[in-house]
């Protein structure tokens, strides 16, 4: 019986990797830092050799210190900053332009004209999330709008959009599966969190064409496996990718006691950093939110006691029939460390 999983958490500084037992137990850990691009003051970007670059490293090496056969890994799963935006030729791999990560404020003075152009009711109501420049899909527009050429290719289908879940996971397949988990594609300001998918609408007020978008699919899935012939992974070949969620929503399962998380569902839900978000759910029809965004919820934390699982400082409230399950939202409170047990 296959009884490791391997985790890839790809961070704003840093790219790491863990090996885990069965038992959820580190076996093995690497981690890489990579540089921070400052063109101008509130502007942030990486270089997406970088980002993928480390994490094969971290991959390669985590693996080489784990001492297991490759026929002993059950499954990688993927952990990601969220909202860094990357856009690279479908055909060729090579980005076009920089990752402009999270943090960076270039889009601000765009993010003002939509809001006066009174289309945040739509955003809040689709999305649950205000207008912002940290999210991703004005970040896709100034690429397409400012690098030379860059509209045209997209509108021709040549180029596609993926924040980092979906660059890693384009690469480490070898170009075969272009997607992105729900909650990587509900930080984009262009997804629809009760339908899980595009909206036609939002699309086109941000002038992203839908031809350059990921596949939306669940956190807990296998999307792939790894390519042959990438350097520093020739032994995981073949190993299946089965699991992704941006980091605050893999955060969300931090702490499980009475089942083995591991096990079940990837590494990736067994989050060994701080969870940013309180660990108390409240799921809320719109209206009652005053303010504070909405987020997609893992699906599994929706199901989690009919699955069996005991989750320590979560509270999960029946869904709304209309949210279809998917809103969340954390109440005030103090964040819950993850410790191992």
């Amino acid at each position: 019986m296959k009884g490791y999983v391997i985790a890839l958490d790809q961070g704003t500084t840093s790219s790491r990797a863990i090996v885990f037992n069965r038992s959820g137990e580190i076996v093995s850990l690497a981690q890489y830092d990579y540089p921070q691009i400052y063109p101008r003051p509130g502007w942030v970007e990486h270089d997406p050799a970088d980002i993928l670059g480390t994490q094969i490293h971290a991959l390669s090496d985590a693996f080489a210190k784990s001492g297991v056969e490759a026929a002993d890994i059950a499954a990688i799963g993927v952990t990601n900053q969220r909202e860094t935006t990357l856009v690279w030729d479908r055909t060729t791999g090579k980005p076009v332009y920089n990752a402009i990560v999270w943090q960076c404020r270039r889009t601000a003075a765009f993010c003002d004209r939509l809001a006066a152009e009174g289309v945040g009711a739509y955003i809040r109501d689709k999305t649950g999330l205000l207008i912002d420049a940290y999210f991703s899909g004005t970040k896709i527009r100034w690429i397409l709008e400012n690098v030379p050429g860059a509209r045209e290719r997209a509108e021709r289908g040549e180029l596609i959009f993926g924040t980092v879940d979906s660059w890693l996971i384009w690469n480490l397949t070898g170009g075969r599966e272009h997607i992105s988990d729900y909650s990587n594609c509900s930080r984009t300001m262009l997804f629809d969190i009760d339908r899980l998918r595009w909206d036609e609408d939002l699309c086109r007020v941000l002038g992203v064409p839908m031809s350059m978008l990921p596949a939306p699919v669940p956190n807990s899935a296998e999307y792939g496996r790894i390519a042959p012939g990438i350097k520093g992974l020739e032994a995981l070949a073949g190993v299946p990718i089965c699991g992704s969620a941006g980091d605050q929503a893999a955060a969300l399962l931090a702490r499980i006691e009475g089942a083995s998380l591991v096990e079940r569902y990837g590494a990736e839900r067994r989050r060994q950093k701080q969870a940013w978000y309180a660990c108390q759910l409240r799921v809320a029809a719109p209206e009652s939110l005053d303010g504070i965004l909405e987020a997609y919820a893992p699906s599994i934390i929706a199901h989690a006691k009919e699955l069996g699982l005991n989750l320590v400082g979560i509270d999960v409230l029946q869904s709304p029939p209309e949210l279809a399950g998917h809103r969340a939202f954390p109440t005030a409170g103090t964040p819950v460390p993850y410790r191992a047990e």
